[in-house]
């Protein structure tokens, strides 16, 4: 991805999911800059995943799915 790095991007067919893999415990302390403006500028895919270390949580402003590496 030309502005930042995506860590993967699953595509089947037309649907696209990016995914990042983050280490940090706290939410407030991840980087998903590159994940967000990928999002901005391709409207049409509906959320990207951070896989990290705690409990789940969406952000739907962000349109981001924090999802724990334990639940996978």
């Amino acid at each position: 991805y030309r502005r930042g790095e995506i860590d993967f991007i699953l595509k089947s067919g037309r649907r696209v999911l990016p995914m990042e893999v983050k280490l940090d415990e706290q939410i407030a302390a991840l980087d998903t800059s590159a994940l967000e403006n990928l999002l901005r500028e391709h409207p049409l895919v509906p959320f990207g995943v951070v896989f990290f270390v705690v409990t789940p949580f969406r952000d739907t402003k962000k349109r981001l799915l924090y999802w724990p590496f334990w639940a996978l």
